[in-house]
């Protein structure tokens, strides 16, 4: 899914593209990603957020990451889920991450592909995977916060189109989700459509210095990387990273 032109603070994102360095592929320079090995699940956030991964909870098919909030020591998870059709709904890391936030009153919010059918999610029938995720939602006090019956997997040219991705929240979060919608004008490369929702959760906002190369000074650049002490200095340098870190810095001073 092509997410760079999109404006956002957090992504859930399943079956993302996967680079062969095992990161998310096609994010912005404002934006991290993180997954776990041949991941189907991830998660991409602003780096204006202060986050963290949740590694112990998470598993190719369970991104998990804590943001923090204002509140002084609070946090909020969120997670991306994809839950494999040919596995048993819900699954094992699913179940656990809504029990462990369950039991620390974490407020939890995760973004589903569940390759499920119910009327729960606005479906017009219910199938057997339906079935269990809906006894699991009940059974937990869970909320699913799906609206109307636009589908949210909507193949070009092809009439099996469905709602089979859901947005789940725990009790302590529910209160803070408004304006969830379902995205059917921004074009994504991907068979499911953008869901897009406002969290009144205030997470920490930290300031994070970027280089905007487009904004270099690349003539500066040239002068400082050409001037003989500049050459006497790189021969003495192996390490290519610290090349990329101190003269476009310095040619990028103040350009924010």
């Amino acid at each position: 899914m092509e997410l760079m032109d999109t404006e956002f603070d957090v992504a859930l994102v399943q079956e993302p593209n996967i680079t062969k360095g095992g990161t998310v592929a096609l994010v912005d320079a404002d934006k991290t990603g993180f997954c776990k090995g041949a991941a189907r699940a991830a998660v991409i956030v602003s780096r204006r957020l202060n986050f963290w991964p949740i590694e112990t909870m998470s598993t190719k098919d369970l991104a998990v990451v804590a943001l923090e909030l204002e509140t002084p020591n609070k946090q909020l998870y969120i997670a991306s889920c994809y839950l494999d059709i040919l596995h048993v709904a819900p699954s094992t890391e699913l179940v656990r991450i809504v029990q462990h936030c369950k039991e620390t009153r974490t407020p939890l919010v995760i973004g589903i592909d569940s390759n499920a059918h119910s009327v729960m999610w606005g479906e017009p029938h219910t199938n057997g995977r339906g079935e269990a995720i809906e006894e699991w939602v009940i059974r937990n006090d869970l909320t699913v916060v799906n609206r109307g019956a636009i589908p949210t997997f909507a193949p070009a040219n092809d009439s099996r189109r469905s709602i089979i991705d859901i947005t789940i929240v725990n009790h302590w979060a529910e209160s803070a989700i408004s304006n969830w919608e379902v995205d059917q004008k921004t074009v994504v490369l991907s068979d499911h459509r953008l869901i897009c929702f406002h969290m009144s959760h205030s997470a920490r906002i930290q300031d994070v210095l970027l280089r905007s190369y487009k904004k270099a000074d690349w003539n500066l650049f040239h002068y400082c990387i050409t001037r003989q002490d500049t050459i006497s200095i790189l021969d003495e340098i192996d390490d290519v990273d610290v090349v990329d870190v101190d003269v476009p810095d310095y040619a990028c001073a103040g350009t924010g």
